[in-house]
């Protein structure tokens, strides 16, 4: 078995996002390819949110150290406020020096062979450069998500760290991972100067073994059409106002939908402007902002629902949100208000998972439910992923992909030792 050292600031108890999943998983199903992980998190203090339960999800026997890391927002500003050196790369700056340590310990008691870091906290990518260039380790760069584009709202200075975080990690790491094939155009462009074939796509997905026991959806003859998104909303990559005013002159036109319709938003995070905005418009009947939920519950929820919504502005064209991938597993129909030339938009397309709808067009939007609340009255089929198809996407197969890329570089630094 060889030691990978996977270097992660969220992972569990953290529980806001799918942020912890990728790794987690990997912690899974690693073992099944001859590789043995080591964790290296943070503080849990540092978390925004957490979930004890998420821990008995780690599997048996593996080993997770967590360093010393504080949040600047929370534990070193003053009235709100706080330097901006203080949070550069990130908030939880305070981490990297505690991982470096941390980090040479491992890899010299653990006969570590090779580092994996990932985002979306850039941190972990300062603290992984470090270790390989002390070591010589052969590092793997994993990146969810751009550290930076050309929608960011940070400062110049807070711009300019994480594009200089970035283009280290690209540069440096012996290997580059990517969730999108739109991201590894983008990383190809941007550094053009690098080898492609370094640069690996390795999605995210979903695990089987969350959905066991789970049953499949049956209407059984209920009245009410249930629709479901989970996950943060946000006015610049994940707008829902124009589904909300959808929504209401689709209301306007046929008030009997208001007793049959009914939105749930599961952990939206932005509540008092949406629900501002829900009661504008005169929707507390039919939309709902739900609070977070456990993991599986979630699943439960999204796995009742008659259709599933997905928000992907254009800001976010080369990134697939881990749900995307729940939904293709639990094969409701999904309608994603997204790019058709975005990477989610061109999953949603190749899969037949749904239909994609401009998410800044109310009456694209609203043509669209009108047709599908009025197939679903009907008893008609809606487009959905097939199990065939949605398989692609499981979460053990991105681990054997992975490890098959850390298994050649074991044999490549075999060679020039």
């Amino acid at each position: 078995m060889k030691r990978v050292l996977l270097i992660a600031f969220y992972f569990p108890p953290f529980h806001r996002s799918s942020g912890s999943l990728r790794v987690l998983k990997l912690t899974k199903y690693f073992p099944s390819f001859g590789i043995a992980p080591v964790i290296l998190s943070a503080h849990p203090r540092a978390y925004d949110n957490t979930d004890d339960n998420l821990l008995t999800q780690i599997p048996e026997g593996v080993t997770v150290h967590r360093a010393f890391a504080l949040d600047a927002k929370k534990h070193l500003s003053l009235l709100g406020a706080y330097f901006d050196f203080m949070a550069l790369p990130d908030r939880y700056s305070s981490w990297i020096p505690a991982g470096i340590i941390s980090g040479w310990q491992l890899i010299r008691r653990q006969r570590i062979d090779a580092i994996f870091s990932t985002t979306p906290i850039p941190g972990a990518h300062v603290i992984a450069y470090v270790l390989h260039q002390l070591t010589r380790r052969p590092w793997i760069a994993d990146f969810r998500d751009p550290i930076w584009d050309e929608y960011f709202q940070g400062s110049g200075r807070e711009l300019r760290v994480r594009q200089f975080v970035e283009s280290l990690a690209v540069r440096h790491a012996t290997r580059v991972t990517v969730t999108t094939d739109g991201i590894r155009r983008l990383f190809q462009q941007r550094y053009a100067d690098i080898d492609p074939a370094k640069i690996i796509v390795v999605e995210n997905g979903f695990d089987d073994s969350d959905f066991n026991g789970m049953p499949a959806p049956q209407r059984n003859g209920r009245k009410e059409i249930r629709m479901v998104h989970a996950g943060l909303l946000d006015p610049i990559d994940r707008d829902p106002l124009p589904f909300f005013q959808a929504v209401a002159k689709l209301l306007a036109k046929d008030r009997n939908l208001s007793s049959v319709l009914r939105v749930d938003l599961i952990a939206s995070s932005d509540d008092g402007r949406y629900a501002e905005e829900i009661e504008r418009l005169g929707l507390g009947e039919v939309i709902r902002l739900r609070p977070a939920l456990p993991y599986h519950q979630a699943l439960r929820k999204m796995a009742e629902a008659d259709i599933l919504l997905l928000f992907q502005g254009e800001s976010c064209d080369m990134q697939i949100p881990a749900k995307c991938y729940e939904y293709l597993r639990i094969g409701r129909p999904i309608l994603a208000l997204t790019t058709a030339a975005g990477e989610t938009g061109k999953l949603i397309q190749s899969t037949r998972a749904g239909e994609v709808v401009p998410i800044d067009n109310p009456e694209a939007i609203g043509a669209t439910l009108e047709h599908w609340i009025l197939q679903i009255k009907k008893g008609g089929q809606l487009a959905a992923a097939t199990p065939e198809i949605a398989a692609r996407y499981s979460r053990r197969s991105q681990t054997e992909k992975l490890a098959a890329c850390m298994q050649a570089l074991f044999e490549l630094t075999a060679i020039k030792r």
